[in-house]
C-alpha cells in the first residue's frame, strides 16, 4: 500500500481534531486545562544549509473565564545544521474567543484573537535572543467530522 493511500485511509478513519501546525479557535472551559504534545521531524534542502531537526513541543492551555484561555509552550530541538540541541524560547499567549455559534452537537463556528510573546529563554544557538511579541486571529468551522481552519499571525 502506498504511503499516500495509507495516509488517506487514516485521515478518513480518524476522529476530528485540531490542526497540528496552526492555531484553532477551540479552548478549554474555565477551570479546566488541556495539554498538547508533538514530535516533529523537519528537513530542508537549501544552498549551504541542508539539514534536519527533531523537535518535541509540549503546551499547557488553561481556561480562565468563558471565552478566555492562557497557554504556555516549551520546545526541545536537535538541529544538525548548527549542531545544536536544547531548549528553544518559551512561548506564552492569551486567547479571546469572541464568537461561538454551536450549530449542533458537534457542529460549531468559532473565532478568536490571540496575543502572545516569545521569551529569550532558550539555549544559546536556539534562541532569538529577544522578546518577540505576536498577535493573530483564527476562524474554526466544524461540520460533523470535517472542519475548516484559517489562522493568521
Amino acid at each position: 500500500m502506498s504511503l499516500a493511500l495509507l495516509g488517506a485511509v487514516l485521515a478518513l478513519a480518524g476522529p476530528a481534531q485540531e490542526p497540528t501546525h496552526s492555531w484553532a479557535a477551540t479552548q478549554p472551559s474555565p477551570e479546566h486545562f488541556l495539554t498538547k504534545s508533538r514530535l516533529l521531524y523537519d528537513t530542508w534542502d537549501e544552498a549551504r544549509a541542508d539539514g534536519a531537526a527533531w523537535t518535541v513541543t509540549h503546551a499547557i492551555i488553561a481556561g480562565v473565564a468563558p471565552g478566555w484561555a492562557l497557554g504556555v509552550e516549551a520546545a526541545w530541538s536537535d538541529r544538525d545544521v548548527v549542531s545544536a540541541a536544547g531548549l528553544e524560547d518559551l512561548r506564552g499567549w492569551l486567547s479571546w474567543r469572541f464568537l461561538q455559534r454551536d450549530l449542533g452537537p458537534v457542529d460549531t463556528q468559532r473565532a478568536a484573537l490571540l496575543a502572545g510573546v516569545s521569551l529569550p529563554t532558550g539555549d544559546a544557538l536556539l534562541t532569538r535572543d529577544e522578546i518577540a511579541p505576536s498577535c493573530g486571529a483564527v476562524l474554526t468551522d466544524i461540520r460533523g467530522r470535517r472542519g475548516f481552519n484559517k489562522a493568521s499571525g
